[in-house]
């Protein structure tokens, strides 16, 4: 797995200790040319404007590439078996298998933070540890949160994806199956909300 990590302007190995933010589909962070469709997120030039305004606390991110296994490392397991049996049957046959989020989070929570701890001068503990991503990267960002609140405190979940949840012109759905997802949603997260 790619894994790159930018240190803000400033930063050195024997100063002060920053914050990280963990961010999943890393190839999409900081390069145009790594980026999925040639369009980067900017977040070096973002975050390198807000530490200048001091609108943010020294940060350093990780930038956590994806494989071609994405849909079934960002899924969360818990949401996934919380859906009903036709949806969760469905999603299964359309991405290969079961989610394997709970391997993908215990290398983020047992191998990278460690390594990056041992390597870059970092803080630790939640309130200097955070989690970012978009559409499925979102929603394991929040997996990450609730299942792991002793490490991250915060996560940005961005365009969030809720996979079955919202029927289309493109992918209409009966109301049941609407409301089936929508109750597994809720059957996950409920007993997670006290950590939210």
């Amino acid at each position: 797995r790619d894994v790159r990590v930018w240190t803000p302007p400033g930063y050195s190995p024997r100063g002060t200790r920053h914050g990280v933010l963990y961010m999943h589909d890393g190839g999409n962070l900081f390069e145009p040319g790594r980026a999925f469709g040639g369009e980067e997120w900017g977040v070096d030039e973002t975050l390198t404007a807000l530490l200048a305004k001091h609108a943010v606390p020294p940060t350093l991110v990780v930038g956590n590439g994806n494989t071609t296994l994405r849909f079934r490392e960002y899924m969360p397991a818990g949401l996934w078996s919380a859906l009903p049996a036709a949806q969760r049957d469905g999603v299964t046959r359309t991405h290969g298998g079961e989610p394997l989020s709970p391997g993908y989070l215990r290398f983020i929570v047992d191998e990278l933070l460690p390594w990056v701890a041992s390597r870059f001068r970092v803080a630790t503990g939640p309130a200097h540890t955070s989690v970012a991503g978009s559409s499925m990267g979102g929603l394991i960002s929040l997996a990450a949160l609730v299942e792991y609140p002793q490490v991250f405190g915060a996560a940005a979940c961005l365009s969030t994806h809720w996979p079955c949840l919202v029927p289309t012109s493109l992918d209409p759905r009966p109301a049941e199956e609407v409301t089936g997802v929508a109750d597994g949603v809720s059957a996950w997260m409920t007993p997670r909300l006290s950590v939210l």
